[in-house]
């Protein structure tokens, strides 16, 4: 392995890095950088002992595997503020990180809804057969934009019963997405339709 590109710095993303040991090349933003110096100062073994920061930051680079081309960049403020997008336009398939998350609400603390929207519109322009989701199956186009839909439907619902006045706790108790309820929600992680309906509340002006 040379390469390993760490979409964002949740550590359920970035813990296995020294499973690798020190030959491949890590990849990350300068954000995620410095977010996993901070986790290793924080966060109790064994989980700190797989941290491995980042030997190169970039917004966007390309690497060159053989014929085939990678392009790693970052999208803008999304899920967090450092994601990474790995696209293979000869596969035409894309690994997103928790920016898309196959038939599930995403826990949203830390992010930006209206940029990540903006962010997968941005990716759905491109020619995608295969989207690997942050978690749960891999998925098709139709899966991404789905995924997309819902983050753009359930903002519209809430910047709507923002301009109505209701308050956060109405607005979480009351948000409807039947068209989504196959949707997986979690509230452990704080990742349920009313989690993120609350989140985006607070960062609508």
């Amino acid at each position: 392995m040379k390469f390993i590109v760490n979409t964002h710095f949740h550590p359920d993303h970035q813990g296995g890095n020294r499973s690798f040991g020190l030959q491949p090349t890590i990849i990350t933003t300068a954000f995620t950088r410095q977010q996993t110096l901070m986790l290793l100062t924080k966060i109790p073994e064994p989980i700190r002992s797989g941290l491995r920061p980042a030997d190169i930051t970039s917004d966007h680079l390309t690497i060159y595997v053989g014929d085939y081309s990678v392009e790693v960049y970052h999208p803008g403020p999304a899920h967090t503020m450092g994601d990474l997008l790995v696209y293979f336009p000869q596969q035409e398939a894309v690994a997103t990180g928790d920016l898309f998350l196959n038939h599930s609400s995403p826990s949203m603390g830390g992010s930006d809804a209206k940029t990540w929207i903006h962010a997968l519109d941005e990716l759905l322009q491109r020619p995608i057969r295969v989207a690997v989701p942050g978690h749960f199956e891999v998925g098709t186009r139709e899966d991404l934009a789905t995924f997309r839909q819902y983050l753009a439907d359930l903002y519209a619902q809430i910047e709507e019963m923002k301009r109505k006045g209701m308050s956060r706790e109405q607005v979480t108790s009351d948000v409807r997405m039947p068209k989504y309820q196959n949707f997986r929600q979690f509230a452990k992680y704080n990742a349920t339709f009313g989690d993120n309906a609350a989140e985006i509340y607070d960062q609508l002006k």
